[in-house]
């Protein structure tokens, strides 16, 4: 297996005589995991315990671990004991791994299973995408889909976080996807909904036969992959409007730009059931191919509902943004200016979004004639369909301090307290917010790699989360979280 996936262990329990237990695969003191490193190395052996698992995942100390249960005499059966419970993702080497439970108080009242042999590969990161499932509120549980390259060619895991620290895995599975012919990355649908009320997970890609599909879950994939005709023309290539969406009725709504046979501009919308049955139709749109675009989803989640904000050239080489409510199709300006266009960016859940427009503009000093650059940030806010503008604010760009060339990610704020700012540097990276700077600095030069990304947390929270061939992913906190 590769660093940074899943080790889940089979347990099978028989009890003779009625007793009284805890659930074997989470207490708080009862089981015992004793992993032993068999090469050296700084790992070496460790016992791991329902403590660790209360200290890694924030467990509150007076809310029991487990369940407590009488077992019947005869009565068998068989559990999981997912190793991320109980710790960070091993290293890359050979171990020895067996599990103990105390029954009683005796000093021999404790019963051994057999060790097993795991041995875990370096993974060299080729992909990663995080989205953030809502729960309490928008941002519950860490979703995340990455590609890595290991011993056994390329592999698609999916991973889920917990909420307060992003290296914090509860499951990372395989899912078997062999030979995939995506021409793009693969992202996860947005769930405008509680997360626990659905077990599987929508991701979808481009293909040269249209978008791709499939179905997952925290232990691996649902069913066989698909894909979906696009029905839009090769050239321009059909571009994906980010995010798709997650029905509350399981049911993936996927949308793509792109040119219909006549050459004007349309949009493909396409739905997947739960059930695989696929669903494809055009809808026609004013104006050209635009430069970005983003969907925002209406809480009804009626079809056709949904609002396009896209970026596309103004007069006299302005740049525009535009609103687009397809049910509607009423269309508004919101924003034009002379800049480049560096990004635009979507966060959501329940019908609510900030959506952030980054652009750079240049200048001339008034005092030295010399050319000076900015990055404008502007924003609005979508509620159920209406759109309002807010607050935007600016960021300084400079030669030897931060370039527009340098930018490498933009991560909305939770709350609509604005972007966090990824920054990559010969030297390491800058996160830049409204109101803080800060450098980070990985711990390994093989930690500094091209996939570095930005997590905020549900309270404010910003983390940099980084991939090591040797060790799967681990997190630096950037900013501490909003009090």
């Amino acid at each position: 297996m590769l660093a940074g996936e899943g080790i889940v262990l089979d347990l099978a329990v028989e009890v003779r005589t009625e007793l009284e237990m805890e659930t074997v695969e989470l207490n708080r003191g009862r089981t015992e995991v004793l992993v032993s490193a068999l090469e050296s190395g700084e790992y070496g052996n460790r016992v791991l315990t329902g403590e660790d698992y209360m200290v890694l995942h924030k467990h509150p100390p007076l809310e029991p671990v487990g369940t407590r249960f009488v077992a019947p005499a005869g009565s068998a059966w068989t559990v999981q004991l997912e190793l991320f419970r109980y710790a960070r993702p091993l290293p890359a080497g050979r171990y020895r791994i067996e599990v103990t439970y105390r029954w009683g108080a005796g000093e021999n009242d404790q019963v051994h299973t057999n060790p097993v042999t795991v041995e875990v590969s370096p993974a060299k990161l080729l992909d990663v995408h995080h989205r953030w499932l809502g729960g309490a509120d928008a941002r519950d549980r860490l979703s995340s889909l990455w590609l890595a390259d290991g011993a056994g060619g390329a592999r698609w895991l999916y991973q889920i976080a917990k909420a307060h620290d992003p290296s914090a895995i509860e499951t990372a599975a395989d899912l078997d996807m062999g030979r995939v012919a995506a021409l793009g990355p693969a992202r996860l649908a947005q769930l405008n909904d509680i997360a626990a009320m659905h077990w599987e997970r929508f991701a979808s890609w481009r293909e040269a036969a249209g978008m791709g599909w499939v179905k997952v879950h925290p232990y691996g994939r649902s069913g066989p992959i698909g894909v979906v005709p696009i029905g839009l023309a090769e050239q321009p290539p059909p571009r994906a409007v980010e995010p798709a969406l997650q029905s509350r009725a399981d049911v993936l709504h996927a949308l793509r730009l792109g040119a219909d046979t006549a050459g004007q501009l349309a949009l493909a919308w396409l739905e997947v059931d739960r059930q695989g049955t696929t669903q494809q139709r055009l809808l026609p749109l004013p104006g050209r191919m635009p430069l970005a675009a983003v969907a925002a989803w209406n809480r009804s989640e009626e079809p056709v509902g949904a609002t396009l904000f896209l970026v596309e050239p103004g007069d006299r080489g302005t740049l525009r943004l535009r609103s687009t409510a397809l049910a509607a199709g009423e269309q508004k300006v919101l924003h034009e200016s002379k800049a480049d266009l560096i990004g635009l960016e979507i966060d959501q859940w329940m019908g609510f979004a900030w959506v952030h427009l980054v652009t750079r503009v240049q200048e001339k000093d008034p005092v030295s004639g010399e050319p000076v650059e900015r990055l404008e940030i502007a924003r609005w806010n979508f509620d159920e369909g209406a759109v309002a503008e807010a607050p935007g604010w600016t960021v300084a760009l400079a030669p030897g301090a931060l370039a527009a060339s340098e930018l490498r990610q933009m991560v909305p704020l939770p709350g609509g307290r604005g972007l966090a700012l990824l920054f990559h540097q010969p030297d390491g990276w800058v996160v830049v917010t409204p109101d803080e700077r800060a450098r980070v600095s990985p711990p390994s030069p093989g930690a500094a790699s091209p996939h570095g990304q930005l997590v905020t947390s549900p309270t404010g929270g910003v983390f940099f989360v980084f991939h090591e061939p040797e060790r799967g992913f681990s997190a630096l906190p950037v900013f501490e979280p909003q009090r």
